[in-house]
C-alpha cells in the first residue's frame, strides 16, 4: 500500500473511532459497528506496516466489537421485555377479583 493510502485509512479509522465513542456515550449499540470498521482499518494499517503486536491488538478489538454488539442487543431486548412485563403488571385488571372464600367454620 502506498503511504498516502495508509494515511487515508488511518485518518478514516480515527474519525470512525471518534464517531463510535460519541455513539457509545449516547448509549447506541451501533457504536460497535463503527468501532468494528475503524479497527478493521487499523488492522489493515498494521498489516501494511508489519506490526505484529498491533495486528494482535486489533484482532482482539474486532472480536470484542462483535461480542459487545450482540450482548448490547441482547440486553436491549431483555430490557424491553422487562418493561413490557412491568407495564402489564401495573395496569388495573379489567374484571374485579373474586371474593375470597370463607372457611367452613365461619359459615356456621
Amino acid at each position: 500500500m502506498s503511504p498516502f493510502t495508509v494515511t487515508l485509512i488511518e485518518w478514516s479509522a480515527t474519525l470512525l473511532s471518534l464517531v463510535g465513542f460519541w455513539l457509545c456515550i449516547r448509549h447506541r449499540a451501533v457504536c460497535f459497528l463503527f468501532f468494528l470498521v475503524a479497527d478493521a482499518g487499523w488492522f489493515a494499517s498494521a498489516f501494511a506496516g508489519g506490526h505484529a503486536s498491533l495486528l494482535a491488538q486489533q484482532s482482539i478489538y474486532i472480536l470484542m466489537n462483535v461480542v459487545g454488539y450482540f450482548l448490547w442487543k441482547r440486553d436491549e431486548r431483555l430490557k424491553e421485555l422487562l418493561e413490557a412485563a412491568e407495564k402489564r403488571a401495573l395496569q388495573p385488571s379489567q374484571k374485579p377479583a373474586p371474593a375470597p372464600a370463607l372457611p367452613a367454620e365461619a359459615t356456621r
